[in-house]
């Protein structure tokens, strides 16, 4: 599985996959970090919802 924590120990590569070097990418991810839970609370409070935020079925990846 490819991970952040091994990416980032072979600079070439990660730039290879993500086209960002690993300090524009940790400036990008801050970024978008700092505001995501804002977000997402805002993008799933809605009028229209049949459950409460983080009621239903639980996620499973497998």
């Amino acid at each position: 599985m490819i991970t952040y924590s091994k990416l980032s120990k072979k600079p070439n590569i990660f730039r290879t996959f993500t086209c960002l070097e690993i300090e524009e990418f940790d400036r990008l991810y801050k970024t978008i970090e700092s505001g995501y839970r804002e977000y997402e609370i805002k993008r799933l409070d809605r009028p229209d919802r049949k459950r409460a935020i983080g009621q239903g079925r639980k996620f499973n990846l497998i």
